[in-house]
């Protein structure tokens, strides 16, 4: 039984990491085309949600364009992340992947009922591409479960209770983790608050880029809504499959950690930031973009030259 439990567990464990490098793959395309080419046409989600199937001004689209960027940019991080933490991750990252994951998603949906964008996130949970997702993550509930039945629990390497311990939370942790709870807050306040004074200056600049001096539209309103509202779902999501590696192999000084976050976060930068420029939103990547990256970045970079 024991020994069929180590190759169930490994052949699991290779179907995990195909999976969430497929996803990878198609939401850099969805990004970058608008079109998920290996499963989901991302936007007939968000277009059945607000419009109900009618045809979008030219505007409207191109202010979808913009936004596939950072929504595809943000879930191609999430996905290296997810499969970097199946690749070289122990236990514990995988366990705090579960977990987070889990709650984050849970959380997301309880506060959105009610929300324009809960409609189109419904709409994509019965897509291939949210069906997938699921399947991921159900798979990675049962690799813990195969986990903790082939794995002793005695002699894990590393600091034990990682979430607690004090002695492994240098100042560049800390300040890792505290970069992320930003972002993560940041998230909340683009699915929630997008209309709020928060946002006035980005608000305008958008405004500004793709409908001049034409007042907004209801359906240009709920669009956006709606497309904000993915945006810090995908963010929140990102920065929190990143919390475990940097809880754990991050504070003990494993490389493979800090090429993790430093990869995921460069993927996304240079997906978004691509995106946004070719369609005429340079603003997001100087309103956003670049203090995300610099504040995430800093303690990486020193890190890695602290642990060679």
């Amino acid at each position: 039984m024991n020994r069929w439990s180590f190759r169930i567990l490994k052949v699991l464990t290779m179907a995990l990491k195909v999976l969430s490098l497929l996803l990878c793959i198609d939401s850099i395309r969805g990004a970058l085309w608008g079109i998920d080419l290996v499963f989901l046409r991302l936007d007939t989600a968000i277009f059945d949600s607000t419009v109900h199937g009618a045809d979008l001004a030219w505007s409207h689209r191109q202010m979808l364009r913009f936004l596939s960027g950072p929504i595809g940019g943000t879930f191609a991080g999430f996905w290296f992340c997810a499969w970097a933490t199946l690749q070289f991750g122990r236990r514990r990252e995988i366990t705090g992947n579960l977990y987070a994951l889990a709650g984050c998603w849970a959380l997301i949906l309880l506060a959105s009922v009610g929300h324009p964008g809960f409609l189109a996130l419904r709409v994509s949970l019965f897509t291939p591409h949210g069906l997938f997702s699921a399947v991921f993550l159900a798979g990675l509930a049962l690799l813990r479960i195969l986990i903790a039945l082939t794995t002793p629990r005695t002699g894990v390497s590393g600091p034990g209770l990682w979430w607690l311990k004090r002695r492994s939370r240098s100042i560049w942790v800390t300040w890792l983790l505290a970069a992320f709870a930003m972002a993560m807050m940041v998230g909340l306040a683009t699915m929630f608050f997008g209309d709020s004074f928060v946002f006035a200056d980005y608000n305008v600049n958008l405004v500004q880029t793709y409908f001049g001096a034409v007042e907004p539209s209801e359906t240009s309103i709920a669009l956006k809504q709606v497309l904000f509202y993915w945006v810090g779902a995908a963010i929140i999501a990102h920065y929190v499959v990143m919390v475990p590696v940097a809880l754990g192999a991050f504070a003990a000084g494993m490389r493979w950690s800090y090429l993790t976050i430093g990869v995921s976060m460069a993927l996304w930068f240079t997906i978004d930031s691509l995106v946004s420029t070719w369609f005429g939103a340079s603003f997001n990547v100087w309103q956003i973009n670049l203090p995300a990256i610099t504040l995430t970045l800093i303690p990486v970079v020193v890190m890695m030259r602290k642990h060679p």
